[in-house]
Formats: C-alpha cells, sequence, structure tokens
C-alpha cells in the first residue's frame, strides 16, 4: 500500500470514528431523562371474618413509581385517616357486617382501585365461666361420680385440677367428669380449671365432703315362728357397710324345709317341728362383713279337726244357710258330704257352707268330711 492509500484510510476511519462518537452521544443523551409508572395492585386485600368486638385488618401490595398514597375506603367513602397500605379498623359490632373495604393506590402518573374485601362479623362469644358451684358429698368406699359444667367460650373444653387435692381414690378426666371411690373421709378443698378450643380459661373453687362408712351390722335380732305344713318367709336386714349385701348361714341348720338367699329371704315350708339355733353372715360390696345369731321356732300343726257340732233346723219352703267350720290342720280346707243324705233341696259347698230351700220335712242325719 503506497503513502497516499494509507493517508486516505486513515481520514476514513476518522470520519467514521466521529460520526459513531456523534450517534453514541445523541442516544445518551436520549435516555438520560426519567420515566414516571402507574400503580398496580398485585395483591388485593382479603375479605376478613371477626367476632363482634374484635378488629379487622385489611392489607394490600402495589407497585408504581414512589411516592404512591393510599385512601381506604368503606362502602366507597373514605375512611379518615387511613393511608397507608394497611387497615385496621376500630373495634367491629354486628351492624359492620357485611361492609366492603376498597382501597385507592395513586402517584403522579395514576392511580387504581383494588378489590372489595367483605368483611363478616359475627356475634359475640359470651365469655368462659364455670357454671359448677356445689359438688355432692362422698362416702368412703362407695362409687362416686359428677361431671362439672361450663358455658361461653369455644367447645370443647378441657378440665384440670389448678390446685388443691382431689379425695384420695377421685380423679378428674379432661372432659369434666369426676369419678372414683373416695377411700378417706375428710373435706376436700380443691381448684378446677378449663379451657376452650380458643385457648379461654376459667376457674373455680370447689369442694367434696367425704363421710366414712357406718360399720355393717345385722340388725334383725329376731325371727318370726313357723307352722309344720305352712309356708314361711322372713327378710334378714343390715345397716351401714356399702351396699348391696350378700347374706350366708355361717353355722348351725335352719328348720327343714327352708333356704336362705344370698339376698337375705328366708323361706320355704318347714316339715320339722322344733327350735333351730344358727349364725347368719352378711358383706358388704367393700368386704365388710357382720354375724348375728338367731333361731326360728317351729311349730306343729295341731290335728284337724271339725268343731261344728249342731246345725240349726230349717223350715220347709224357706230359705236356708249354715257354715261349716274346722280347726288345726292346714288351711285352705275342703269340705264334702262322706255319707247319709242332705235335706232335699240343701246343698254343701266346698268351702263348707250348706244352703237352699228345704221341700221336705223330717229329720236328715249325714255326716261331713273335710281336708286340709
Amino acid at each position: 500500500m503506497n503513502r497516499l492509500s494509507l493517508v486516505v484510510s486513515l481520514v476514513f476511519l476518522v470520519i467514521l470514528l466521529g460520526i459513531f462518537s456523534t450517534g453514541c452521544s445523541g442516544l445518551a443523551s436520549s435516555t438520560t431523562g426519567s420515566v414516571t409508572t402507574a400503580p398496580s395492585v398485585t395483591s388485593q386485600p382479603g375479605s376478613q371474618s371477626v367476632t363482634a368486638g374484635q378488629t379487622a385488618t385489611f392489607s394490600v401490595s402495589a407497585t408504581g413509581t414512589a411516592p404512591l398514597s393510599y385512601q381506604w375506603k368503606k362502602n366507597g367513602i373514605a375512611v379518615n385517616g387511613a393511608s397507608s397500605s394497611a387497615y385496621t379498623t376500630p373495634a367491629t359490632s354486628s351492624s359492620d357486617n357485611g361492609e366492603q373495604f376498597t382501597v385507592v393506590v395513586s402517584n403522579s402518573a395514576g392511580s387504581v382501585t383494588s378489590s372489595a374485601a367483605i368483611l363478616t362479623v359475627n356475634a359475640s362469644i359470651p365469655p368462659l365461666q364455670v357454671t359448677s358451684s356445689q359438688l355432692s358429698g362422698g362416702t368412703a368406699g362407695t362409687t362416686y361420680s359428677a361431671t362439672l359444667s361450663a358455658s361461653g367460650g369455644t367447645s370443647p373444653y378441657s378440665w384440670s385440677v389448678s390446685s388443691g387435692t382431689l379425695p384420695t381414690g377421685l380423679s378428674l378426666s379432661s372432659s369434666g367428669t369426676l369419678s372414683g371411690t373416695p377411700t378417706v373421709a375428710g373435706a376436700f378443698p380443691f381448684t378446677v380449671a378449663v379451657k376452650d378450643a380458643a385457648s379461654g380459661s376459667a376457674s373455680a373453687n370447689l369442694s367434696i365432703n367425704v363421710v366414712s362408712v357406718p360399720p355393717l351390722q345385722v340388725t334383725s335380732s329376731q325371727l318370726p315362728g313357723g307352722t309344720v305344713g305352712s309356708a314361711y318367709i322372713a327378710t334378714l336386714n343390715a345397716s351401714g357397710g356399702t351396699s348391696p349385701y350378700s347374706w350366708s348361714l355361717s353355722s348351725g341348720t335352719l328348720p327343714t324345709g327352708l333356704s336362705l338367699s344370698s339376698s337375705g329371704t328366708l323361706s320355704g315350708t318347714p316339715t320339722v317341728a322344733g327350735a333351730f339355733p344358727f349364725t347368719v353372715a352378711v358383706k358388704d360390696a367393700a368386704s365388710g362383713s357382720a354375724s348375728a345369731s338367731l333361731s326360728i321356732n317351729v311349730v306343729s300343726v295341731p290335728p284337724l279337726q271339725v268343731t261344728s257340732s249342731q246345725l240349726p233346723g230349717g223350715t220347709v219352703g224357706s230359705a236356708y244357710i249354715a257354715t261349716l267350720n274346722a280347726s288345726g290342720g292346714t288351711s285352705p280346707y275342703s269340705w264334702s258330704v262322706s255319707s247319709g243324705t242332705l235335706p232335699t233341696g240343701l246343698s254343701l259347698s266346698s268351702s263348707g257352707t250348706l244352703s237352699g230351700t228345704p221341700t221336705v220335712a223330717g229329720a236328715f242325719p249325714f255326716t261331713v268330711a273335710v281336708k286340709d
């Protein structure tokens, strides 16, 4: 390449560099001015559900050139002082239920209004409180059960003993049932606490008075006598201890034909006369026991005999009635004519009644028989 060509090329390169430099300078100057972006909501306010008396908080997220300004509206009316991205209502009431909340986000380039969020206000919940104020007393050795009660708050409830001591042998379930068998007498004050599903709590001072069990004893001291061939029944009695009771014969012999049930009933039909001493034992549900010596005197049955010895006379054509009598043996009795003939018109019932209207005069000898 000659010197002239080299000079021309250099000049051309200088010209190109100048043009490129001028163009770049113009592009740079065109981007130095700022661009303002209008606001846009990126996260809408969410609807809220609260209980009357509580507050509700609504919030919004937006983009756009700062600074952004906010104006919250309730049912389309601007809320005074509500000018940030979040708005917390005053304590709500049932009249606020269903109100709509929107927010207008704005800057120098424009504004945008959020979608509406709905406020739901539920009825207020009464405060949690223990409604059990007095518990029934207990007896040592006897099963005990009582259920604690509460109202208000949000069920389900959970119960516990927060201070004091339950009677020995009792426990409190989380559902509020006091149960068990107390073993020690005395007064037992304690405090119960209840919590609800919303972490509300309440407590109450209660007490259970446990009394001791009177000692088990047989209160039957004398039994009625019996008669051979006649049904017999008597009931043994006891007091104290812990029912139910269970009876048995611990020594001696009952009259022949009688038996003793576990419930304490002596029954049967004695077949032998005499005096029968014996000892009964009784046990209670707590394994307590007691005994007593008793006796039943059984007498023999007097022999059966007819005590009617003379009957009134009758008159032909007139109604007649007479009753035969007997003693001894074992009632009831059954009567019949064993020989002879009754006056015509009369009859003898099995219960011993002679009745009818005689139609023929005369003497009528006959023999009656009675069975027991």
